[in-house]
């Protein structure tokens, strides 16, 4: 589950400068059904897993007919991060 990768990344990367209480609030309001169902319809959504485990996943926004994506969102879990990926399709 992508919620499982967002604590953990928020964590690692914001600890030394975002207070906890602002990191609690944030992820709960990012990681609520609501906003996840919406980036889910509304957004091109990719998830990279090895042996069935979520390692991270990205959300992009825009049009993919006219080439212009954007990248909102990636998060690799902390226990990946700086490992590289393999077999991209």
């Amino acid at each position: 589950m992508v919620r499982a990768i967002s604590l953990p990344t928020w964590r690692d990367i914001y600890s030394s400068f975002i207070p906890k209480g602002i990191q609690d609030k944030v992820l709960k309001d990012a990681s609520s059904n609501e906003e996840m169902n919406k980036h889910f319809k509304s957004s091109l959504n990719m998830v990279a897993e090895n042996n069935e485990e979520i390692m991270g996943y990205a959300f992009f926004s825009g049009n993919l007919s006219d080439k212009k994506v954007f990248l909102e969102s990636l998060y690799v879990h902390p226990s990946h991060q700086g490992k590289g990926l393999e077999n991209i399709y």
